[in-house]
């Protein structure tokens, strides 16, 4: 037998190396050309309720269904109580069907507003001719512009979001003006994760 080079063992079916075969989906390894290519600018969705006004209707309801009832649903017991057990139950389950009622409600007056974040070059040259100056600004009218520029699902013009700004409250906007930034600004490019892993981090 014929030494083998020091650090060269002699091949055997224990020994002998085989190719790694990697899974399916391990991602690629991509090109400059490739990202050129494939790169996509991130978007992200506002909502907006339309209807916050229920929203005093609702806390006034569930204020009062929290005086009747204990986290686990079951009726209060309250001897001074000028209500008779049924007239509680009655007012809980009145007071549940209500809170239902304003959620749907709540619910169909949803709008949605997709925004799409502006490329790194088109950002700065928009922070350059629209973000405030000085100390404590009014961010008021760059708000109003950087939704006109990124809001694209339904598009949004300047005027109309300054239209917008008349007619919508302060949170209503905020949740615009908030979206519109954060798609310039943090985009993300994570995966992510899976709705298993977190209803399973969720239970821990």
């Amino acid at each position: 037998m014929t030494d083998q080079p020091l650090g060269t063992p002699t091949p055997d079916e224990h020994t002998q190396t085989h190719q790694i075969e990697f899974p399916p989906h391990t991602p690629r390894t991509f090109t400059v050309e490739d990202v050129l290519a494939n790169a996509k600018l991130p978007e992200r969705t506002a909502q907006v309720c339309l209807r916050p006004d229920l929203q005093a209707d609702y806390d006034a309801a569930l204020t009062e269904l929290a005086t009747l009832v204990n986290a686990q649903g079951e009726i209060i017991a309250d001897p001074e109580a000028t209500l008779g057990d049924e007239s509680r139950v009655g007012r809980a389950q009145e007071l549940g069907e209500m809170i239902t009622r304003i959620r749907k409600d709540m619910a169909t007056h949803m709008w949605s507003v997709r925004f799409r974040g502006l490329a790194s070059e088109d950002y700065s040259v928009f922070n350059k001719q629209h973000q405030p100056k000085g100390e404590n600004p009014d961010t008021t009218e760059y708000n109003l512009r950087l939704i006109a520029a990124t809001a694209f699902d339904p598009p949004i013009t300047y005027e109309q979001a300054k239209a917008l700004n008349g007619k919508l409250g302060a949170r209503a906007m905020a949740e615009l003006a908030n979206t519109a930034w954060n798609v310039c600004n943090d985009g993300g490019i994570s995966v992510p994760k899976s709705l298993t892993f977190s209803v399973n981090q969720a239970r821990n």
